[in-house]
């Protein structure tokens, strides 16, 4: 955290796009592995937001394998039955501001994290909707989003200006996923491995 006096303060993370792929496959057994090794705070608050007829035990029972598949610790139902205390279920829809009423009764003594894990044409319209619900009334709130995004220089700007006036810039964070192709990765093995680029791909060129 980049402020040091929310350290020890209870955290809701809150993920909308719960029921995509990047949630399926990354985020929940992500946090399903930090569980394993005892790592996500007890008073933890997962609330994933999808826009299906879930319950969270349905959800819960959705998610299930890929957590089984996703880990990369062997699964445990000990494990599993502590990770499903910190999860709620929350159907609304996105794009509809009076759904957001439901997650207006933040605390000014716990954090909050949103992650856009949904398209970037969403991202406005969340951040604008988490304001004008209130639900940014209370607490410190930041985001985490996947970059790059914008279907262009000029909207990926907008949306910037957008996010930094309403989070500000401290509490906005970027995850480039390209960091993590098999291509990127392999951008030293290339390099070190080929005398041609071995030369030439250096601070002189």
């Amino acid at each position: 955290m980049k402020n040091g006096e929310t350290m020890n303060r209870p955290l809701t993370f809150t993920i909308f796009g719960s029921t995509g792929d990047l949630t399926y496959r990354k985020l929940l057994p992500a946090l399903y592995q930090l569980e394993t090794r005892n790592l996500l705070p007890e008073d933890l608050i997962i609330r994933c937001i999808g826009r299906k007829a879930y319950t969270t035990t349905s959800y819960l029972e959705t998610a299930k394998p890929w957590l089984q598949k996703g880990s990369r610790f062997p699964f445990s139902e000990a494990v599993y039955d502590r990770f499903v205390r910190h999860v709620t279920y929350v159907e609304m829809t996105m794009t509809e501001a009076q759904d957001y009423a439901q997650l207006s009764a933040t605390q000014a003594d716990r954090d909050y994290l949103y992650y856009f894990a949904v398209a970037p044409e969403f991202f406005e319209i969340i951040a604008l909707n988490l304001k004008q619900s209130g639900a940014l009334n209370q607490g410190l709130h930041r985001i985490i989003l996947e970059k790059p995004f914008g279907i262009d220089e000029d909207h990926a700007r907008h949306l910037n200006a957008i996010l930094s006036e309403i989070f500000s810039e401290d509490n906005i964070y970027r995850i480039d996923h390209y960091l993590g192709k098999e291509m990127i990765q392999n951008i030293l093995t290339i390099r070190f491995a080929n005398r041609l680029f071995e030369g030439i791909w250096n601070k002189d060129y």
